[in-house]
């Protein structure tokens, strides 16, 4: 049994489409091996996919699917996950390019932790612009968590598959199904990561057309806040305890990762300077931002006020009870509901899972 299976797209683009193999078959392992669904892509395509198909065919490597029409990417990764029996799954747009060590360092991530279930690279598409070899190496090992992982090129463990069997074809043709995934894969207690050390380029969306590209991801926009909701926006405020006592940090921590699992979140988190580093690195959705003990309380009352029409902070945080009771003392400049960190996750109804 193949250990590693690349699942791969293809709709025309041909010279992405190259490149995106090339940079695959340079990482490739001997237990590894290429699953390509093919859209009814043009005979320049086709040709190509199938010249690779004989050169590789004698080991085994290559299976592809030709499909006789367009029948969009969700259902194609579908096909593609049906041929696949590895433990590691990659599934990956043919508009993007492998850099070196990327695949292992992926796989050494997903292998880092049990529930670790999908993981991104780093990417331009995360802000990475281009490829830093020395600034990888210094990250190598590391992930920060993610609320979705991002479909473009995604590491999925069997595991997950096991559990979640596939893409929804809801989702179908394309757009919102790689969170729709990530959403079903939390409901199991998984983790979605970036291995922050492994780099791959994303081009962007070369196979739709800008109005098909819109009018899909209008639909399914709302077709999946309608089945998982929409962004809710938290605010923390942390007191000055958190810098001397580890205990309490490091209890704040887990307790806003459950807050940020358990909800489509964007969490605004105020703490002491000396505070800083151990808030960094965690999560997309923590927004951390250092405030002097004197205007704390100042900055987070002009961050909800700010936010109140577009962005409306649903709770306010904190992680003592005399934060909590100043805080409620302002109740003419504080509406939001104020409530101690730990007391509202244990009794929110929407607590993950133990993971």
């Amino acid at each position: 049994m193949f250990e590693i299976d690349f699942i791969i797209v293809t709709r025309n683009q041909l010279e992405y489409t190259k490149r995106c193999l090339d940079s695959i078959l340079k990482n490739i392992f001997q237990n590894s091996k290429l699953i390509i669904v093919d859209n009814n892509s043009d005979i320049m395509t086709l040709d190509y996919l199938r010249k690779l198909s004989r050169q590789l065919h004698a080991a085994k490597k290559i299976e592809i699917i030709e499909n006789d029409r367009n029948l969009g990417y969700a259902h194609a990764l579908n096909q593609g996950l049906a041929s696949s029996h590895s433990a590691y799954v990659f599934l990956c747009n043919n508009d993007i390019e492998f850099y070196p060590n990327a695949v292992t360092e992926m796989i050494s991530v997903a292998s880092a932790q049990e529930m670790i279930g999908l993981v991104n690279p780093n990417s331009n598409e995360f802000g990475l612009k281009k490829y830093d070899g020395e600034q990888l190496k210094r990250w190598q090992g590391t992930w920060i968590e993610r609320c979705h992982t991002s479909g473009f090129c995604v590491l999925v463990k069997r595991k997950v598959l096991d559990q979640i069997k596939g893409i929804d074809l809801d989702f179908s043709p394309a757009y919102y199904e790689d969170m729709d995934f990530a959403e079903r894969a939390k409901q199991h207690g998984f983790l979605c990561v970036v291995a922050r050390g492994a780099y791959v380029h994303h081009f962007g969306t070369k196979t739709f057309l800008p109005k098909e590209k819109q009018a899909a991801w209008d639909k399914n926009k709302a077709l999946f806040i309608k089945k998982w909701g929409g962004t809710k926006w938290f605010a923390f405020l942390g007191s000055d305890a958190l810098v001397n006592d580890e205990v309490l940090r490091k209890s704040v921590i887990q307790h806003l990762l459950q807050v940020a699992r358990s909800h489509i979140a964007i969490i605004h988190i105020f703490i002491p300077p000396a505070a800083l580093e151990s808030f960094q690195n965690i999560h997309d959705s923590f927004r951390v931002q250092v405030v002097p003990a004197w205007a704390a309380e100042w900055f987070l009352l002009f961050k909800t006020w700010r936010g109140r029409k577009k962005k409306p902070i649903s709770h306010i945080l904190t992680d003592t009870p005399q934060m909590q009771l100043k805080l409620r003392r302002m109740k003419k400049l504080v509406q939001t509901p104020v409530e101690i960190l730990e007391e509202f996750v244990s009794a929110s109804s929407y607590k993950a899972k133990s993971v």
